[in-house]
């Protein structure tokens, strides 16, 4: 039996991601208008790949972020790609999804991360959020939706911490950022 896994795009359901025999396999719906990549355009015959395809990867979380939601689902499901996108999928960022489409619940205000003064802060987030941050790279980061009084919006951040593997790594990339402000360079907002 295959693990199948539904693919969302622009919150549309384009096609199905499978896995058989060792192979991943990608079909568009017959009436599909969104395409998941340019390099797979829409087309009946089925996108066949003996890895996870290049665009379904490159969300997948990794390092520390990855450990933590392998680490907590292991004895509930068997902890491969396809399983952890169907875990992850909905909340990852861009254009496709996985499973379905979540909305979050759970509010968080941005001040109240800014300025906690909280040891474990990024521990209890790591606990309460791994499972909703679509997010890649290695080091420790996820990703986690707050309120911003000053804007009123309801937005989404990369929460960065460090530990023994990378000592600093939040301070050294907040003063990476300072320095590229202070030579006049655009920069998304950062705390």
């Amino acid at each position: 039996m295959a693990d199948k896994l539904k693919v969302y795009t622009n919150k549309t359901l384009s096609g199905e991601l499978s896995k058989e025999d060792g192979n991943y396999i990608f079909n568009y719906l017959s009436d599909s208008q969104e395409l998941v990549s340019l390099t797979m355009p829409i087309r009946a015959e089925s996108w066949v790949s003996k890895s996870l395809h290049p665009i379904f990867q490159m969300n997948m979380p990794e390092g520390a972020l990855k450990d933590v939601i392998k680490n907590h689902f292991a004895k509930i499901v068997t902890m491969d790609e396809i399983n952890l996108l169907k875990l992850i999928g909905p909340y990852m960022l861009g254009r496709v999804k996985f499973e379905k489409i979540i909305s979050d619940t759970d509010v968080l205000e941005l001040e109240e991360i800014v300025h906690s003064s909280k040891q474990n802060l990024f521990n209890e987030l790591m606990e309460k959020f791994a499972i909703r941050s679509g997010v890649s790279g290695v080091q420790p980061k996820l990703l986690l939706g707050a309120h911003n009084k000053t804007t009123m919006k309801f937005e989404h951040y990369i929460v960065k911490s460090w530990e023994k593997e990378y000592p600093n790594l939040a301070l050294n990339e907040y003063f990476c950022m300072r320095a590229i402000q202070n030579a006049h360079l655009p920069t998304p907002e950062f705390y």
